[in-house]
């Protein structure tokens, strides 16, 4: 046995979901080989950005050896979330000398997926969040009261009798506004004439990408883009489920040439940039709100719309 016969044999990753900070931590099985190599271990984020891990020796006998990579998830401002590919390869000397040869490769489309910032809420951490109050693009106010967190959830309530709400948004914009933003919200039930959101917006130049979820039992779902205050794409879908039974997870990837939405790992609708795309710093914002042209009158009861988490 030689280098024409090494193969790597398994790869295992202990945690493919991570967020900037964390470290990932890669097993490699290799067989069928004698002598001295160097092994190495590159990462590709979703821009196609390379990170190289320094490549480690391994002398190798005819039983299967397993070599370790560790590799810390940046924390830096350019860091864009979303899933990483890797490639793990076997060399006859360092990658780093001149003219090294490759001798076996293996390539994995998707590793990990890594966030810039996970939020579970356990409590509300205004280092990140800020609670707004104005009023509403519609009809009534959004209130400090009306935004709860507790047992791990963040409530967006509907208080009774009113036609007011709930809005929270990143203190930060994302910069540049590539990524992926992930929300697992559980919608009211029965508040025909309202809306559950997640998205992104600048409210400076109002470049905006929106998720917006009709709480009147239709099961309906708005996915839009805008840019500078005009709307350049829209698309409204009927869900296959009651969103108001269970927590769904709602997805916005945005990366260089497409926009696209998705519903519990499933892609419902894409924007390739016919018409532009939003460039400005963006936000994340939540809220729940009562829409002018929509219908519906004061509940006799408070609903509330239920986030688990933010992922972004």
């Amino acid at each position: 046995m030689g280098k024409d016969t090494l193969r790597i044999k398994e790869i295992t990753v202990d945690n493919p979901f991570l967020k900037s900070g964390d470290t990932l931590l890669l097993k490699a099985v290799i067989t069928n080989g004698d002598g001295t190599y160097w092994m190495g271990l590159s990462l590709r984020d979703p821009l196609g950005r390379w990170f190289d891990v320094p490549s480690q020796q391994i002398t190798l006998s005819s039983q299967e050896q397993t070599m370790t990579f560790k590799w810390r998830a940046p924390n830096s401002t350019d860091f864009v979330s979303g899933d990483f590919s890797a490639r793990v390869a076997i060399w006859d000397r360092a990658p780093e000398e001149p003219d090294p040869v490759r001798i076996e490769y293996v390539d994995l489309e998707k590793v990990a997926t890594i966030f810039r910032h996970i939020d579970d809420f356990d409590h509300l951490d205004y280092r990140v969040w800020r609670v707004i109050e104005k009023r509403t693009p519609g009809l009534g106010f959004f209130k400090a009261e009306n935004v709860i967190v507790q047992d791990g959830l963040l409530q967006m309530k509907f208080p009774i009798l009113t036609k007011d709400g709930g809005e929270i948004a990143t203190n930060d914009g994302v910069v540049p506004p590539y990524g992926t933003f992930r929300a697992k919200i559980k919608t009211p039930s029965k508040m025909k004439g309202t809306y559950t959101t997640f998205f992104l917006y600048n409210p400076h130049n109002e470049d905006e990408v929106d998720i917006e979820l009709w709480n009147n039992k239709t099961n309906q779902i708005d996915f839009t883009i805008w840019i500078k205050a005009t709307k350049i794409f829209s698309d409204k879908v009927e869900l296959p489920f009651d969103p108001s039974k269970e927590f769904h997870e709602y997805r916005i990837d945005f990366y260089p040439g497409e926009i696209s939405f998705w519903v519990d790992g499933q892609k419902y609708s894409f924007y390739k940039g016919e018409k532009g795309m939003p460039t400005s710093k963006m936000k994340i914002y939540i809220n729940n709100w009562w829409p002018k042209w929509m219908e519906g009158s004061r509940k006799l009861k408070t609903g509330q719309a239920l986030y688990d988490y933010i992922k972004y």
